[in-house]
């Protein structure tokens, strides 16, 4: 009993522990926004990532909306873009599902979604794409994958 009470306040303690240094916060950085396009055509379902060049590589992530457009908060520093959109034969975008047969890292693996952003954007090593974020925050130039 007095075992389960000492575990009980101890993830109590840690759980205020980490509200109030704003550790595990989805909030925490500055806001970051662009848009993904082709041509003039917006984007919709690319997944966008912000890799932190001089932070052990950090990532950090957000998907395009209808309208191209994306935010993510990220703490100011040195980053690589890179860009992912998985999509069926018919170019329709990978849907998240907690369906195990909808699985899109299932579907890929069996062959039924294929990635559809040209290959130069997708790892960090080879994204010509690098940005340097403020403290202010930024809004970064649209990414026309036309180009």
């Amino acid at each position: 009993m007095i075992r389960q009470h000492y575990f009980g306040a101890l993830a109590l303690a840690l759980a205020v522990a980490f509200a109030v240094s704003g550790c595990g916060s989805s909030e925490e950085g500055v806001k970051v926004t662009g848009s993904v396009v082709k041509g003039t055509k917006a984007q919709d379902g690319v997944l966008v990532s912000l890799v932190a060049s001089d932070k052990g590589g950090v990532t950090k992530a957000a998907r395009t909306n209808a309208d191209g457009k994306f935010e993510v908060k990220v703490k100011p520093g040195k980053y690589v873009v890179t860009l992912s959109k998985l999509v069926d034969k018919k170019g329709n975008a990978a849907k998240d599902s907690e369906n195990p047969a909808e699985d899109a890292a299932q579907l890929e693996a069996s062959g039924k979604l294929f990635e559809s952003i040209p290959e130069k954007y997708r790892e960090a090593t080879s994204s010509p794409i690098g940005v340097e974020i403020p403290s202010g925050g930024k809004q970064l130039d649209p990414i026309d994958l036309a180009k």
